[in-house]
């Protein structure tokens, strides 16, 4: 059986062009994900959750009308994910390197999409209290991004992967932008079920902001994957990055699942 087996080297090299042609195609499939039915998920504690349930599922409704017609994100990042593809597959750059220019295409696509809701609807309905940037993602979180970038600059000593070192280092910290730049969309709100509306406002900004920043934590992990760890800075450059996209991802689980509270309109 062993005689027959690819040998561990050509594995490794097939996975990634694998990889990216099947999440481009998985991308394409889903071209209009990240809509505002992704609030559908929002769970309601309390009681009369059955009326509560249809106030948020018509605050769906109404946001979506104000976004209008949703940008096909997954046909520009399905196709330039493809193209990495075919790039992993002819070609000697480093995948770790490829991973992080989709990445960073996934995070400014978004970023461009939903900014242009900033302008989507004629008549807004402002809300006059304070909006505290750390509510949607606390500060602490960006913190450890920053380090996360940082850390990939220890490779920089290895004169083969300096260059994609301080490429990941800066594609990763763009990505984090992005998910700061998103924390701060502005409220877009149509006055009919305010209370129903914000709840919905909320979850929609934090899931934007905190996919974009998932997309900045893992690129360090995996590119600190792809090398050798040939010094004790490298080594804790590696494990470290283990935890914050891991750590991130759950939190940013748990918090969209908590129940949230409903008040009267």
């Amino acid at each position: 059986m062993s005689a027959i087996s690819p040998p561990p080297d050509v594995l490794r090299h097939w996975f990634w062009p694998a990889f990216f042609t099947a999440f481009g195609i998985y991308l394409i499939v889903q071209r209009h994900w990240a809509t505002p039915r992704v609030a559908s998920c929002l769970r309601i504690a309390g009681q009369g959750q059955a009326a509560a349930c249809e106030r948020i599922a018509a605050a769906i409704a109404r946001r979506q009308e104000a976004e209008g017609a949703p940008a096909p994100l997954g046909v520009w990042t399905g196709v330039a994910s493809i193209v990495l593809g075919i790039v992993a597959a002819t070609t000697t750059v480093l995948p770790a390197l490829l991973y992080s220019a989709l990445c960073l295409t996934v995070a400014a696509a978004s970023a461009a999409a939903y900014l242009r809701l900033k302008n989507s609807q004629n008549k807004r309905v402002a809300v006059l209290s304070n909006r505290d940037q750390g509510a949607v993602i606390p500060d602490y979180w960006f913190a450890i991004a920053a380090i996360s970038c940082a850390s990939v600059l220890v490779f920089v000593s290895q004169d083969r992967y300096a260059l994609s070192a301080i490429l990941v280092c800066g594609a990763s910290t763009a990505a984090a932008l992005i998910a700061r730049r998103l924390t701060r969309l502005p409220a877009l709100l149509s006055g009919a079920d305010v209370p129903a509306e914000q709840l919905v406002d909320d979850h929609l900004r934090f899931a934007r902001s905190a996919v974009a920043l998932v997309y900045a934590l893992v690129q360090p992990f995996v590119f600190c994957t792809q090398l050798p760890q040939d010094s004790p800075l490298q080594a804790a450059a590696y494990v470290w990055n283990w935890f914050p996209w891991i750590g991130f991802g759950l939190w940013m689980l748990w918090r969209m699942r908590r129940p949230r509270i409903l008040v009267s309109a």
